[in-house]
């Protein structure tokens, strides 16, 4: 626990329970267990995803810290820059006008220099390099896996 918030204090402020914030959710127009085997597909097929041992106290301390209602999803990026994004489901089927449809969105990204920082404490063009990051690696490959086209809620 302690490893959690020194590394999201050290970064300029701490991240609390609503005040994650978060890029724009991707929706994906399938339940949130066709995601989940997605992810799980993902890791498969591509193990460069996959958190490396080094940074698994860093992705671990989320749960410990009660986070681990929002069903975190961790993504190791090893080069340009070598970063993790922690992405969570959105509203986990509740309160959406459609529950069937899985939404998610990263919520923070970790480096070794920086730690964990969340989306109001990038510059705009580091905040667009990884929503296109993201959805180049990631959303595009979960909508090979589950057949479907996402989109970007606004």
């Amino acid at each position: 626990m302690g490893i959690l918030l020194l590394s999201l204090t050290s970064c300029g402020g701490s991240i609390g329970a609503g005040t994650l914030g978060g890029w724009k959710t991707v929706v994906f127009p399938v339940p949130e267990k066709h995601i989940d085997t997605a992810i799980h597909s993902l890791y498969t097929n591509y193990a460069k995803y996959n958190v490396p041992k080094k940074w698994k106290a860093e992705s671990e301390s989320w749960n410990e810290a009660g986070y681990d209602f929002l069903k975190p999803i961790f993504i190791y990026f090893n080069s340009g820059p070598g970063e993790m994004f922690y992405i969570t489901y959105i509203d986990g089927g509740y309160g959406t006008q459609n529950p069937e449809w899985a939404r998610i969105a990263i919520r923070a990204v970790y480096t070794e220099q920086n730690g964990w920082k969340k989306n109001t404490e990038y510059n705009d063009n580091e905040k667009n390099r990884i929503d296109k990051r993201f959805w180049n690696e990631i959303i595009t490959k979960l909508e090979d896996y589950t057949k479907t086209k996402a989109t970007r809620e606004e």
